[in-house]
C-alpha cells in the first residue's frame, strides 16, 4: 500500500506572499502552455529551484517540497479565478443597490499579473466589457522650425512649381504670434495667389457655399474629345488585330486538317497497292507449284 501523505502545517501569509514572488521570477516557464517532454522537464527544474529558494528563505520553519508548493500555487490560482468570476457577476448584476464584489489582496494581485488568462483578452471588435474611457486632453500642436529650415523647404517647393504660374506669399519670421493664432482659429489655409488668364483668383474656404457646386468644371478635369476618340480608335485597332489573329489561326487549322487527310489517303493507297502486289505474288507462286 502507498504511504499516507503526511500532513504539514498550513501556509501563513508570509509564506504565501513569498511563494508568489518566487513564481513571478519563473512565470514564463511555469505558465507555459506547452506539454512536451522538454517543457515539462523545464517546469520541474523551475519548481525545484523555487523550493530551494523557498526553504532557504524560511529556514527554521516547515520544509516544503516542490510538489507541495505547486499544489499551493494551483490552489491560489483557483481561488483567484473564483473571486474574479464573482466580481464579474457583481459587475453585470441588475437590480441596483451597492456592489458586493470581493476585493483582491496583494497575493491575488500578483497572481492576476502572472496569469493573464484569468482576466481574459480584450475583444478586437465589439464587446460587452465595461471599461472607463478617458478622453485625452486637447493639446495644441506647435511646430518649431528655424528660419534655415523654412528657407530650405521654400526653396524645394519653388523648384517643384517653377513651371507653373503660382505665387506663394511666405510669412516672415517677424509675423506676430497673435495673428498666427487668429488664423489658426479661423481654419485659414496658407494664402495662395494663382494667376489664370491674367486675373488673380483666391481660394478662400471661409466664404465657400453650396452654390459653388453649380460652377463650371475646370477644363483640366474635363475629358477632351480627342482623348476619347483616341481611346476608341485604339480599342478598334486592338479588336481588328484580334480578328486577324483568329483568321490566321483558322487558316492554319484548316491547312493542318487538309494535310492530315492527304496523308491518310496516301497511306490507304499504298496499303491497297501492297495488298495487290502480295496477292499477285501468291498467285504466281501457286501457278509455279502446279
Amino acid at each position: 500500500m502507498d504511504k499516507k501523505r503526511e500532513r504539514a502545517s498550513n501556509f501563513d501569509k508570509a509564506e504565501t506572499r513569498l511563494l508568489t514572488e518566487l513564481v513571478t521570477k519563473y512565470k514564463y516557464i511555469i505558465e507555459n502552455k506547452k506539454t512536451d517532454a522538454v517543457t515539462n522537464k523545464d517546469k520541474e527544474a523551475a519548481w525545484g529551484r523555487i523550493a530551494s529558494s523557498f526553504n532557504a528563505t524560511t529556514s527554521g520553519t516547515t520544509t516544503r517540497s516542490s510538489k507541495t508548493l505547486k499544489l499551493k500555487y494551483e490552489g491560489i490560482k483557483k481561488a483567484t479565478k473564483k473571486k474574479m468570476s464573482c466580481r464579474r457577476q457583481e459587475l453585470y448584476r441588475t437590480g441596483g443597490g451597492p456592489s458586493n464584489a470581493p476585493d483582491f489582496d496583494d497575493v491575488e494581485e500578483k497572481v492576476l499579473a502572472i496569469c493573464s488568462n484569468i482576466i481574459g483578452l480584450e475583444a478586437r471588435n465589439d464587446s460587452d466589457n465595461i471599461s472607463d474611457v478617458i478622453q485625452p486632453a486637447s493639446v495644441p500642436l506647435k511646430i518649431d522650425l528655424s528660419q534655415d529650415d523654412l528657407n530650405l523647404k521654400f526653396k524645394r517647393f519653388q523648384e517643384t512649381i517653377q513651371d507653373s504660374d503660382i505665387q506663394i506669399v511666405m510669412l516672415n519670421q517677424e509675423t506676430d504670434e497673435k495673428d498666427l493664432n487668429e488664423s489658426a482659429s479661423q481654419n485659414a489655409e496658407p494664402t495662395i495667389i494663382g494667376t489664370e488668364n491674367g486675373e488673380d483668383s483666391y481660394n478662400k474656404w471661409g466664404t465657400w457655399n453650396p452654390k459653388a457646386l453649380k460652377s463650371k468644371i475646370n477644363p483640366v478635369l474635363k475629358p477632351t474629345k480627342a482623348s476619347v476618340t483616341a481611346k476608341i480608335d485604339e480599342l478598334s485597332a486592338t479588336r481588328l488585330e484580334l480578328v486577324h489573329l483568329q483568321q490566321e489561326i483558322a487558316k492554319k487549322e484548316h491547312y493542318f486538317v487538309e494535310q492530315e487527310h492527304e496523308l491518310k489517303m496516301t497511306h490507304l493507297r499504298n496499303e491497297e497497292i501492297r495488298k495487290q502486289e502480295l496477292h499477285n505474288l501468291m498467285l504466281k507462286t501457286m501457278q509455279q507449284k502446279d
